[in-house]
């Protein structure tokens, strides 16, 4: 008989045991330089990571959040309990322009 996964153990055969640490600080990662450390910590370097990262997660029942720049967020000393999946993938859209949908962006902006 094979011992239980927990879902954190399933989480990190999932997205890759080198890719998921664990009880890592947050201070680091934001502005203000604080914060305690994260049960777990993944960082999505493309858009399908990132949307496996949180399709895994919910699917596992982990909590997560997803973190960008750091900015206007603060991360108490006792941390996160659960992923957090910082987001580094560059020029990620979520939803391409249409010629009849909205888009966002300077050009969309009405002068």
């Amino acid at each position: 008989m094979s011992p239980a996964r927990t879902p954190y153990d399933k989480l990190r055969t999932r997205l890759g045991p080198e890719r998921v640490q664990r009880n890592v600080p947050l201070a680091p990662y934001t502005t203000f330089k604080i914060g305690g450390p994260a049960d777990l910590f993944f960082e999505a370097r493309t858009r399908d990571e990132l949307a496996e990262a949180v399709l895994a997660a919910r699917e596992l029942g982990i909590p997560y959040f997803v973190l960008g720049l750091g900015a206007n967020i603060l991360v108490g000393d006792r941390g996160f309990r659960g992923l957090v999946i910082r987001n580094v993938a560059r020029a990620t859209a979520c939803c391409p322009a249409t010629a009849s949908g909205p888009k966002a962006g300077p050009s969309s902006i009405p002068t």
